[in-house]
């Protein structure tokens, strides 16, 4: 999965992500007020019994509404995100709304793939014989010593989920604290969300109740901290893509700071990275990117397949036959359910990425469906396959 990370473009921002790594978010300062919010716990009878059974206790539907906002509004806290858009689409008002820039001028986009993403992440700790934090909850562990599986921390990396909460059968999963974080109001489905979510208070698995029914958790004051996750992020670079808009003058900006970092940049395998125009401004599409990407699944807000289908018939339908050599379809399935779907097109005759190459260990299962745009084109290989063959 390809994703991108769009931001103002100022040097520090450029700078700041290859010397100091992923800057994170406070949770309750994003716009969606209910971000890390139940909406409506009383509505799942299920878990309110599940819970009353774990304590002896029965509730009403009344004391449940009141108690699990107040545990979630404090368990929010506690969290810290890195959002990242998938897919390569894009439009006028997302670059105007991620760069603050009605201009269209002074922003970027650092592009990565999931794969480079995960890679990068520290399974470990920094030092062999490094312990974990025994400290009470409110204790913070420092972002340089955060790693995957850690028992004092918690790390989780995967796409936002979209909901139209008015919708009867509509509930977020409410006993593991990180999933709540990982579902948004439909509203926000334009954004196409992928995100790192790290709680380096705690490793709460499964929530902790009181004697009393209420849910535990304290409540960490980290008002104004945004924290950077200083991971290897020179290792999952791909391409810079700069705004619709950007000049020279914008270009070189980027070219410079890069120079100082020793990053090279240009066209060629041995680049660390390629510089490349906004698809907003390019005429062919491909002469200046040579791949787009395009996501769908996470707002199937009727959960049928025709949703996807419809996808992938748009997608065909919006690709140009003599600019686009091949377009791959992978079907991707979370390890929670569901069904996403990817499409990818490539403007070279052989491209560089393997249909092996879609898939993520331990992260989904994928079955890709390669299909060809040009018909001269399929024939050629087809002929080419039977003459190695013969």
């Amino acid at each position: 999965m390809v994703i991108r990370k769009y931001k103002p473009l100022k040097k520090q921002y450029l700078k700041d992500f290859f010397k100091k790594g992923i800057r994170c978010t406070h949770i309750p300062e994003f716009c969606d007020e209910n971000e890390g919010m139940i909406e409506s716990p009383a509505d799942n009878p299920a878990f309110r019994g599940s819970i009353a059974a774990m304590t002896g206790s029965d509730f009403s539907e009344e004391e449940f509404k009141e108690q699990w906002p107040q545990f979630h509004e404090k368990a929010r806290q506690k969290y810290f995100a890195s959002c990242w858009r998938l897919g390569t689409r894009e439009f006028v008002n997302m670059w105007q709304n991620y760069t603050s820039d009605p201009t269209l001028k002074k922003g970027f986009a650092i592009e990565t793939t999931v794969d480079q993403f995960l890679q990068v992440l520290p399974t470990e700790p920094k030092e062999p014989n490094q312990e974990d934090s025994t400290g009470a909850d409110s204790q913070m562990t420092e972002f340089s010593e955060l790693y995957v599986g850690g028992t004092d921390h918690d790390i989780h990396v995967g796409a936002v989920q979209y909901q139209q909460r008015d919708a009867p059968d509509s509930y977020q999963t409410t006993g593991y604290q990180a999933s709540v974080n990982f579902f948004k109001e439909s509203s926000y489905d334009y954004e196409v969300e992928f995100r790192l979510l790290i709680n380096p208070f705690d490793n709460v698995q499964i929530l902790r109740i009181g004697k009393n029914g209420i849910p535990i958790s304290p409540s960490p004051n980290v008002d104004g901290i945004h924290p950077f996750f200083p991971i290897d992020t020179r290792e999952m670079k791909n391409r810079i893509v700069l705004a619709p808009a950007a000049g020279e003058e914008e270009r070189s900006l980027v070219e410079n700071v890069l120079d100082d970092l020793g990053i090279s940049h240009g066209p060629n395998p041995d680049d660390d990275l390629e510089i490349v125009d906004s698809n907003l401004c390019t005429t062919p599409y491909s002469a200046k990117q040579q791949y787009t990407a395009e996501f769908r699944g996470t707002a199937n807000y009727d959960e049928t397949g025709s949703h996807l289908e419809d996808f992938m018939q748009d997608f065909l339908k919006r690709t140009d036959a003599e600019e686009w050599r091949i377009v791959d379809f992978t079907e991707i399935i979370p390890p929670t359910g569901g069904l996403i779907v990817e499409g990818y097109r490539h403007a070279m005759d052989y491209p560089g990425i393997r249909v092996a190459d879609y898939g993520h260990d331990g992260l989904q299962s994928v079955s890709v469906n390669r299909r060809f745009c040009n018909e001269d084109f399929r024939k050629k290989l087809k002929e080419e396959a039977e003459e190695t063959n013969s």
